[in-house]
């Protein structure tokens, strides 16, 4: 099992995302890091992330060790 260095169910509110991006998350039921983590690029185009956002999106997800189309 790989070790995170950051529990995968604690809340999205963990990153230090803008209150749009993480409310557009939440209303998509991404609510937890495992839910976002799942996701490529294309599942948050989908939900209404623009390019810019789903960058910070990817690179909080990286400084915690995380990325997105992980597989578990």
């Amino acid at each position: 099992m790989t070790n995170y260095s950051i529990d995968l169910t604690k809340s999205i509110d963990k990153l230090e995302l803008s209150k749009e991006i993480k409310e557009l998350l939440k209303s998509n039921k991404i609510c937890s890091l495992y839910e976002l983590v799942k996701k490529n690029k294309n599942n948050l185009k989908k939900i209404g992330l623009n390019p810019n956002q789903i960058s910070q999106v990817e690179i909080q997800l990286q400084l915690n060790g995380l990325d997105l189309n992980m597989k578990h």
